[in-house]
């Protein structure tokens, strides 16, 4: 069971609460100490959450990555807001 929870601290961009409706879409990602805990759903299926500790004005993320082959990944997030995003992730080695 160990091997299928992970702990990160790492930079990530993440937007803040749009306090105001008329910005929302408009505010800028913020560069922060993220701190992630995650679970290996199986072996192509990860699910983690996402937070900024210590900034009650970004929210927290659900995420989930598929990994479709080694070198192909598809993520998706989903945070308090409701604003989702997805991103295409392809690996290289050299």
């Amino acid at each position: 069971f160990d091997d299928r929870v992970t702990a990160s601290l790492y930079p990530a961009f993440l937007e803040p609460y749009a306090e105001d409706s008329r910005n929302q879409g408009r505010v800028p990602s913020q560069l922060v100490l993220g701190a992630e805990v995650g679970v290996d759903l199986s072996d192509r299926f990860n699910f983690s959450v996402l937070t900024a500790p210590n900034r009650s004005d970004i929210p927290p993320e659900a995420v989930l990555r598929y990994q479709a082959t080694d070198k192909l990944g598809v993520q998706g997030a989903l945070d308090q807001q409701g604003r989702w995003q997805g991103q295409l992730q392809v690996f290289f080695r050299f």
